[in-house]
């Protein structure tokens, strides 16, 4: 014999005062209008005469139907059952029935209630208005059953919004130094823009106390991070690919890292920087400007939770068109005032001759200094205040060396890099 499982009103209103939590089948849902409950409150029992299943069914799923009706004040999106006939109507209920004992064979969680499909409806409406994912429907009705289904759960607690939910995270984990500040800066025709920036000393101590982070699997190979030292003895470090094995990584940590006393940790950051579009048009862009450290292996620095913002370039160019008669001069003057106040933190952390930590149990000097930039090549020639290579005029195309379009043509050219004297010739 069939079971079916079916649902009865207890009662069509109630005081909020007098409804008992603990028959309610999901108290997150339970809705509340000027002190009065929701019109219906359901409980379940297992019919085993299909004869009577069918007539309870059709007279709850009628005056289900009604309710809603009435509240929503559409008849047209419910099911009108006065124009089927009885036996039409009881075959169509029995379809139904049938479809949700399907779908709800292996848990009891998902019985349909009044209150849950208000709940989804207004969800559904709430989401279309702002144009989400259709996917995220049901990742949020699965996360509010999770939720409601915990042991832990209660019915008198209730969300924070946004902003006081982000107050209180920051506040438990004392997370106030990861907050951005926004800085005004100039830019060379005395308008200003707003840039955010982030504090990078609190962003590398975010790092290096991090224990799901500071791991040795996530270190890299034949590399002491505590002092910088490198096994010469250890296979991996026959070969380039690290970089700790690069011609520049010794040469960097003796020039930072002795000039001060007790245990020095040397720290290279590795910074990123390139334009992203928020929108078809690009009207909303802005260029993040992010880093990682040196001492992670490759397989770390590919995951996004070993890096950390420093800072955004916005639009400079809003609203100023396709007619944008400045200089490139200019342009690029512009966004290295913006990277000047966004690397304002680590110049301080330089003057300071770093700063003191306890990293892996042990008391150390973190010694910071970038050890290199990434990025494609339109953000490489920003870096540098190199012209574009594509404009007509500019006489060394390539921003590292000193070959003109004629050496461009050479196979097998003889290059003269640009030195950082050049660099300081070229300013003067």
């Amino acid at each position: 014999m069939k079971h079916i499982r079916h649902c009865q009103p207890i009662s069509k209103f109630s005081s909020a005062s007098d409804i008992d939590l603990s028959r309610s089948l999901n108290p997150l849902l339970s809705l509340t209008t000027d002190g009065n409950s929701c019109n219906i409150d359901y409980s379940c029992n297992l019919y085993d005469n299909d004869q009577s299943t069918s007539n309870a069914i059709s007279d709850t799923n009628q005056t289900y139907f009604n309710n809603e009706c009435e509240r929503s004040h559409s008849n047209e999106s419910f099911i009108n059952h006065s124009n089927i006939s009885p036996d039409e109507a009881d075959s169509d209920d029995n379809e139904v029935i049938d479809d949700i004992i399907g779908s709800t064979a292996n848990s009891s969680s998902k019985v349909i209630n009044a209150a849950t499909h208000q709940f989804q409806v207004l969800l559904h409406d709430l989401m279309m208005k702002h144009r989400t994912s259709l996917q995220l429907f049901d990742d949020i009705c699965s996360l509010v059953n999770d939720y409601t289904s915990s042991p832990e759960f209660s019915s008198k607690s209730r969300m924070q919004t946004r902003k006081e939910f982000l107050h209180s995270i920051e506040h438990g984990h004392n997370g106030y130094g990861l907050r951005p500040t926004n800085m005004n800066v100039r830019l060379h025709d005395n308008s200003r823009v707003t840039v955010p920036i982030f504090n990078i000393k609190e962003m590398i101590i975010s790092l290096l106390t991090d224990k799901s982070l500071m791991r040795e699997s996530n270190f890299a190979e034949g590399y002491n991070v505590l002092t910088g030292a490198v096994d010469k003895d250890h296979p991996s470090n026959s070969k380039y690919g690290k970089i700790h094995t690069g011609d520049a990584w010794l040469p960097a940590r003796n020039q930072y890292c002795t000039m001060t006393e007790g245990p020095v940790m040397p720290v290279g950051i590795i910074v990123f920087g390139d334009k992203s579009h928020t929108d078809l048009h690009g009207t909303l862009s802005l260029t993040p400007i992010i880093f990682t450290l040196t001492l992670f292996n490759r397989s770390a620095r590919n995951n996004t939770r070993f890096w950390r913002p420093i800072g955004y370039i916005p639009n400079l160019s809003y609203g100023k068109g396709i007619a944008n008669k400045q200089q490139t001069r200019d342009k690029i003057q512009d966004e290295h005032t913006c990277l000047s106040c966004i690397f304002a933190s680590l110049r301080n952390i330089q003057r300071d001759k770093g700063f003191q930590l306890t990293v892996l149990g042990q008391d150390v000097r973190v010694m910071v200094w970038i050890h290199y930039f990434i990025g494609d090549t339109e953000g490489n020639n920003k870096w540098l205040g190199q012209y574009p290579g594509n404009q007509e005029g500019v006489k060394c195309p390539y921003r590292d060396c000193k070959c003109t379009y004629e050496c461009l043509r050479s196979t097998n050219p003889i290059c003269v890099y640009v030195t950082l004297a050049d660099i300081c010739e070229g300013r003067q």
